[in-house]
């Protein structure tokens, strides 16, 4: 069973900005592993004023991915709040960046 993971990132940013600065990162680090895919992501907006999006994605081994994931986050240099967590099986906050 896969491990079913997210990133969400509170900031003001269009799909085709996130899929610069995340989506495609990941991708890369996937291919570059052998493992994992991104799955879904999204925009959230309320009256129409964009708060913040998410990336959703999935691999078998959660500790071999997640130093390249928090480089990554750094990397981008990812808002205060940033929240990178395991949805499945369990939910479990990974990491906050503060």
């Amino acid at each position: 069973m896969p491990f079913v993971l997210e990133i969400f990132i509170p900031a003001s940013m269009s799909p085709i900005n996130r899929g610069e600065l995340y989506d495609l990162p990941l991708c890369d680090i996937f291919d570059e592993l052998d493992d994992g895919d991104v799955v879904g992501g999204g925009t959230y907006a309320t009256s129409g004023v964009i708060e913040g999006c998410h990336v959703v994605f999935e691999t078998s081994d959660v500790g071999r991915v997640m130093p390249y994931v928090l480089n990554l986050l750094s990397s981008s240099n990812a808002p205060v709040g940033t929240i990178f967590r395991q949805l499945e099986p369990d939910e479990i906050k990974l990491h906050v960046v503060s």
